[in-house]
């Protein structure tokens, strides 16, 4: 790269010296007026196989700004009736001017700084040099075919000179079609860590543009700021935070094909600058190149291609360097689930969600033995964030209520029974335990219960007044 273009300067330097070729002398200041009158025509150049003649159609053709300049060119009033185009205003391939009160013409020049580039607005080719084919005998060029309007002329063997006549026709655009080579062509370098970044959605563009400057190790790049002092110098900047951040671009790659894509535009139509129009959460999951300027639409420099001298060489070069990205959604802030009591004491092992931002998530509520669910959340779904959630389930604690048993029908109750003959006296003092009553009342009905407790009081009361009695009467006898 740094060769060529040393040669090329070179060569520009030296041609840039002769210019134009004075073929009249404005002696009589009204009669070139009559003759000679000021035009603007706008020119394109396309690059071409210079084998095949083929237009590269993934190339980006090279247009004119005639208006950048003071001056543009003039069309001359052919009046001459042995020449084509007798009373028709011409204009040349290359385009005339008149200066310091004289007729320019040339031949095309310095066609080998048609720097073209790529879709990534990248250079990857240039034009081939008018001196290289001028070596070769007979060639004129190597701008094989000219259409202006409804003007044609194509020589693909020995192409076109740029002194050649046209008529000059109003709002047309003048395409010229020159043979490119391809390859082994740049105006910069540069060295990835990844030439394919795979990076997770970040929180905002700053991080984003953060991560694009941890992936640049270096970059090397012609300087045309020196090119405008005719100084040759290429330089490398190691820290990508030295970089001109003003610009970054995307390109989306087509899911079905990836030949294909398109730039994110603003609403005006023009590409998107993510560094101040775009919302990092408005920009779609994919694959993308990463288009960062060298230049953007830079004026080539008067040492390259004297666009000062030449309107066809008034043309504006972009370069870049890109990368890819792939593009996958972050990961969110974890959902944690929680089971609890009235109290906020836990009740069962909380369960822990995780996913990507903007994906759903829902929970429900847990089975735990003794307890039932209070209150259900009202968050008990929703989707992922950058931000911790908590969903939590109150419970409270289960009471078993059991239905009593139903009782059956009233039954008499035992009447008392006559006290047996007494037999020995029994010393009253005796703690003996008493027999147990033959019988005992049904459980479950309280008021046969309280029945058996009186008849047993009874029963105990007259047992011991007869004991009591019998044992006076034996005393007093």
């Amino acid at each position: 790269m740094k060769k060529k273009i040393t040669i090329i300067l070179t060569i520009t330097l030296l041609l840039a010296l002769f210019a134009g070729i004075p073929l009249a002398s404005a002696s009589e200041k009204d009669a070139e007026q009559e003759k000679y009158k000021e035009v603007v025509v706008n020119a394109v150049w396309i690059p071409i196989d210079k084998d095949t003649g083929e237009v590269y159609d993934d190339l980006t053709p090279l247009i004119t700004h005639p208006n950048a300049y003071d001056w543009s060119e003039v069309a001359e009033l052919q009046d001459d009736p042995a020449k084509d185009y007798f009373n028709e205003y011409v204009i040349s391939y290359m385009g005339t001017r008149i200066k310091n009160n004289s007729y320019y013409l040339n031949n095309f020049m310095y066609t080998s700084n048609l720097f073209f580039s790529d879709r990534f607005h990248k250079v990857v080719a240039q034009g081939c040099s008018t001196s290289d084919y001028n070596i070769q005998e007979g060639k004129k060029s190597p701008v094989r075919k000219l259409v202006y309007g409804s003007f044609e002329d194509e020589d693909l063997v020995m192409g076109l000179h740029g002194m050649t006549m046209t008529p000059y026709q109003e709002g047309e655009i003048l395409e010229l079609y020159i043979d490119t080579i391809i390859g082994n062509t740049s105006l910069s370098e540069a060295d990835f860590v990844e030439d394919e970044l795979t990076i997770q959605r970040p929180k905002d563009i700053r991080s984003l543009i953060d991560l694009f400057k941890e992936n640049i190790k270096e970059y090397t790049f012609l300087s045309l700021d020196k090119l405008e002092e005719y100084i040759e110098e290429y330089v490398t900047i190691d820290d990508p935070k030295d970089m001109n951040w003003d610009k970054v671009y995307l390109y989306k790659y087509d899911p079905d094909n990836r030949d294909k894509g398109e730039y994110l535009k603003n609403n005006n139509g023009d590409y998107l600058n993510i560094i101040n129009e775009l919302d990092i959460n408005d920009l779609e999951l994919g694959e993308y190149e990463v288009v960062i300027p060298v230049y953007w639409q830079r004026m080539v420099p008067e040492a390259l291609s004297a666009p000062d001298t030449f309107s066809r060489n008034r043309y504006k070069y972009d370069d870049t360097i890109h990368f890819t990205l792939i593009l996958e959604e972050r990961d969110g802030a974890d959902v944690i689930v929680k089971y609890v009591d009235e109290e906020g004491n836990q009740l069962a092992d909380q369960v822990i969600l995780k996913g990507k931002v903007n994906e759903s998530w829902t929970t429900e509520a847990k089975e735990i033995e003794g307890w039932i669910l209070k209150t259900e959340p009202e968050n008990s779904q929703g989707t992922f964030t950058d931000e911790v959630q908590e969903v939590v389930y109150i419970y409270e604690e289960e009471i078993e209520i059991q239905d009593p048993e139903v009782p059956g029908g009233p039954t008499d109750p035992t009447g008392p029974e006559e006290p047996e003959e007494p037999g020995e006296p029994e010393d009253p003092l005796d703690d003996s335990e008493s027999e147990e009553p033959e019988t005992s009342p049904k459980t479950g009905d309280t008021s046969l219960v309280l029945l058996y407790v009186i008849l047993m009081i009874l029963t105990g009361s007259a047992i011991l007044i007869f004991t009591v009695r019998k044992a006076l009467h034996k005393q007093l006898r």
